[in-house]
């Protein structure tokens, strides 16, 4: 008698044959540049780390940021990028399994609650004031009617906290752009904020506001990709490599002299 297969037993194979087909060797696997497009790439106005000048992202990290591609031979999807001011982008972070922020600080209470690629490059955090301002003595009642700036949940915020100073007149604002509106009209004596942040704004936007100082350093803190905890992990560890690889190659030196960063924190230019 000769055998013919069912019509189940036909279609059986046929799943069996293409399974086999695709767990060979050479079947194509998604490349970084594939899986990237999957996730929400989000930037706040941070000059000179990333920002945007007639609609296009521009900044230190942007660059950083496409040279992990290209260096592969494959291109960032610039699509998946997207401009959210800093409290918004931070929240998304938290709910969002396919976000990631650029760039943010990592500290201690931080490294429990993301994943981060990094470090990008160092950055400095200061108490910034106009150059006729001073810090009032601790003891004194000036102290609780020094009113001093922050971005909700920013770095910034984190540091001025963690310090000693007695600081009780704090105004928050959303993002960088609202912080230094209110430093240049008098609206607050002082800002927590990224020295060279301050600097880069200032010079683009309002060369002519007169000089700056800072009043006291709060800290640095290195500036990193960050991801949610439930970022894929070959995901997140090849793009660590590929930074890795940028750092050896001094690439990432070459952006940063690009960007100037080696004098960007130095706010006596005001002066």
């Amino acid at each position: 008698m000769t055998y013919k297969p069912t019509a189940y037993r036909r279609s059986l194979c046929a799943v069996m044959l293409l399974a086999c087909l695709w767990y060979t060797p050479g079947h194509a696997q998604p490349t970084l540049a594939q899986q990237a497009a999957q996730f929400t790439w989000i930037m706040e106005e941070y000059p000179p780390y990333h920002y945007t000048q007639d609609g296009v992202p521009q900044g230190y990290a942007v660059d950083v940021l496409h040279a992990l591609f290209e260096s592969h031979g494959e291109q960032f999807p610039a699509k998946r990028l997207v401009v959210y001011p800093w409290a918004r982008a931070y929240h998304t972070l938290r709910n969002d399994p396919k976000a990631v922020v650029m760039s943010m600080a990592l500290t201690p209470e931080r490294a429990s609650q993301f994943r981060f690629v990094g470090p990008l490059v160092s950055s400095r955090i200061s108490l910034v004031a106009k150059a006729n301002v001073r810090l009032p003595q601790s003891h004194t009642t000036q102290i609780n009617r020094f009113r001093v700036g922050v971005v909700r949940d920013d770095i910034g915020e984190i540091q001025l906290l963690q310090q000693s100073l007695p600081f009780h007149n704090i105004v928050r604002v959303n993002d960088a752009e609202q912080l230094i509106a209110l430093l240049l009209r008098d609206r607050v004596d002082a800002i927590a904020y990224a020295e060279d942040v301050v600097l880069f704004s200032i010079r683009q936007h309002s060369p002519m506001s007169g000089p700056l100082h800072v009043l006291q350093p709060l800290g640095s803190n290195d500036l990193h990709f960050a991801f949610h905890l439930q970022a894929p992990d070959g995901f997140v560890t090849q793009l660590q490599a590929r930074l890795d690889l940028l750092s050896r190659n001094q690439t990432l030196l070459r952006l940063k002299n690009k960007h100037h960063l080696e004098d960007a924190a130095q706010l006596n230019a005001f002066k």
